[in-house]
């Protein structure tokens, strides 16, 4: 059964709605610079573009939805938090 393809006016809108969010991300993403390190920072933009793209998944590709992925993405989302708070703080590489 083929599926029926996305006309060129719903494509256009829902890139309408997304640009906001989009833009704003990168905002923030380039701010946080100044707060933080680039591999920090690298980590973190990867765990909250996971869970941006899997919303995106649910709803334009309406995909069902999975426990396991999304207990992936809070695992990812965690270890960068933690990763980020041990890096805040100083972490343990400098201490001898």
């Amino acid at each position: 059964r083929a599926k029926k393809r996305a006309s060129r006016r719903r494509v256009f809108l829902l890139a309408l709605s997304v640009w906001p969010i989009w833009f704003t991300c990168l905002y923030i993403y380039n701010w946080s610079f100044l707060l933080t390190s680039v591999m920090s920072n690298t980590i973190l933009s990867i765990g909250g573009t996971s869970l941006f793209t899997y919303f995106l998944e649910l709803r334009v590709m309406r995909a069902s939805f999975s426990w396991t992925k999304f207990a992936a993405i809070g695992f990812c989302i965690l270890g960068t938090s933690l990763w980020c708070v041990g890096n805040f703080e100083g972490g343990d590489d400098d201490k001898k």
